[in-house]
């Protein structure tokens, strides 16, 4: 299986690994095959500096898309992190492996896969009603190179981009 490295994200010294064995410095992900859908990602994890202020917030935002209540661990070095599953795949939240202040990546975006038009709006909206912050256009219709897209985009506590994304269906 090829592993995926994200550009830049080693620059951030406070980016928080994924696996149990990685001390930052890097998100690694492997394609694997689930029955015969192909995903790229199991699991995506962002750095938080304060678990519980992030757990209020994803609460919020991912019961908008249908996830419940994060599973919440302690990991060998004391550091707690949550992981929400939903459709299966994990977003999950650490506490950083090494010590240092969590920091968003730079030019790091996260989508969400929203059902409608109106999922990514109220996903922005409750968002910025618990702590994030909309940037960029406000949610909306965009049509590029790569057809209509309903998008929004958000900050969360901790500085991460997040993108709501709807892709409306193309008339054949």
């Amino acid at each position: 299986m090829p592993v995926i490295r994200p550009r830049g994200v080693a620059d951030c010294a406070g980016w928080a690994g994924l696996g149990e064995g990685m001390q930052g410095g890097g998100t690694y992900h492997r394609r694997s095959t689930t029955g015969d859908k192909t995903t790229m990602f199991s699991h995506v994890m962002v750095g938080s500096n304060d678990i519980e202020r992030s757990k209020r917030f994803y609460d919020a935002v991912l019961a908008v898309l249908g996830a419940g209540e994060p599973v919440r661990n302690q990991n060998l070095t004391g550091q707690t992190r949550l992981f929400y599953r939903h459709d299966g795949a994990s977003f999950c939240i650490s506490e950083p492996l090494n010590g240092e202040s969590a920091c968003g990546a730079n030019g790091g975006t996260i989508g969400f896969k929203c059902s409608s038009p109106e999922q990514v709006t109220e996903f922005h909206d409750v968002a910025v009603a618990n702590g994030g912050t909309s940037i960029e256009e406000p949610p909306g219709l965009r049509e590029g190179k790569l057809g209509a897209m309903y998008l929004s985009y958000v900050r969360d506590p901790d500085g991460n981009k997040l993108c709501a994304l709807h892709r409306p269906a193309t008339p054949r």
